[in-house]
């Protein structure tokens, strides 16, 4: 058991690593006077906003971005859910004398 949660912590950090890693190369292809404004799109994940401003040789580095945030929030937020309903389950089944 521990090494499948090794494992899940693993992926949860690669893909946030992605996303850093990609944001830095995005922030790097800005120019120095778009850099703040470029660093606020990448932070509301106005993905558009960021290509129009920036060109479309950052399309493929948006899709790697938006791609490892979404496994990343959902490498995050399954454990969380999964607890929360254990917990509620639990709950029921003591409450109806199941368990």
């Amino acid at each position: 058991m521990s090494t499948l949660i090794s494992i899940y912590g693993l992926a949860a950090f690669t893909a946030w690593a992605i996303v850093a890693w990609s944001s830095l190369e995005i922030l790097a292809l800005a120019p120095y006077g778009q850099k703040r404004n470029a660093s606020r799109n990448l932070g509301l994940w106005n993905f558009g906003a960021i290509e129009r401003q920036l060109g479309p040789q950052v399309h493929s580095k948006l899709l790697r971005l938006k791609w490892a945030g979404i496994a990343f929030i959902a490498l995050v937020a399954t454990p969380i859910i999964l607890s929360i309903a254990i917990l509620a389950i639990s709950a029921l089944a003591r409450k109806f004398g199941i368990a």
